[in-house]
C-alpha cells in the first residue's frame, strides 16, 4: 500500500463493527500512555492495529525531522504510537478532560496529568487518511532508475530480450 486512499478505503471497511472503538490518551508528568479500548479485541481491531502502523511508516516519507511536526511524529520509533499521534495533532478530534495533578505527601502539585480520547477512531484514522492525502501527500523519494524499473522493469526486460533474440536471428540468418 503506497497510497493515503488506499489506506483510507482500508479504514472505512472496519469502520463499521469498530464504531465504538476509541483512543485514550495519557500525557504529562506521568509519561505518555495510549490505548485502544471501548470494544471487546477481535480480527478488525487488530487489523485497525495494523494499519495504524503501516500509516505510521508512510509518515516518514510525507514528514522530514527539520518541521516541528516531522520532529514530534518521526521522534517515535513505534509506528502504531507515531500513527495515534498524527491522529492527537492532526485530526482535531482529541476531545480532553479536566487535568489530574500529582501530589507529594505534604499535598504540593509535583506534577499534571493530561487525559484525551479520540472516538470513532477507526473513521478518524480513514478522514486523516484523506487529509494526508490532500496535505501532505507521499513523497516517492527512489532515484530515477529505482522509478524506472518500478515502472516499466518487465517491459524493459522484455524488450531486452527480444532485443537479443533478434539480433542473434540476424547474424545467424541475415
Amino acid at each position: 500500500m503506497k497510497s493515503w486512499l488506499e489506506l483510507e478505503e482500508r479504514f472505512r471497511e472496519i469502520k463499521e463493527p469498530l464504531k465504538y472503538l476509541r483512543l485514550d490518551i495519557q500525557w504529562g508528568s506521568a509519561g505518555e500512555h495510549w490505548s485502544i479500548t471501548g470494544m471487546p479485541h477481535s480480527h478488525e481491531s487488530s487489523q485497525f492495529e495494523l494499519l495504524a502502523g503501516v500509516c505510521g511508516r508512510l509518515l516518514e516519507e510525507c514528514f522530514d525531522h527539520k518541521s516541528p511536526l516531522g520532529k514530534l511524529l518521526l521522534s517515535e520509533p513505534n509506528t502504531k504510537i507515531r500513527w495515534y499521534k498524527a491522529l492527537k495533532e492532526l485530526s482535531r478530534s482529541t476531545e480532553t478532560m479536566l487535568p489530574a495533578y500529582e501530589l507529594d505527601e505534604a499535598g504540593n502539585r509535583t506534577g499534571t496529568i493530561y487525559c484525551g480520547s479520540i472516538g470513532r477512531v477507526v473513521d478518524v484514522s480513514a478522514n486523516l487518511c484523506l487529509l494526508m492525502h490532500a496535505e501532505h501527500p507521499i513523497q516517492d523519494r527512489r532515484n530515477f532508475f529505482s522509478k524506472l524499473y518500478a515502472d516499466y522493469g518487465k517491459e524493459i526486460v522484455i524488450g531486452s530480450i527480444i532485443a537479443v533474440i533478434t539480433a542473434i536471428i540476424g547474424f545467424f540468418f541475415g
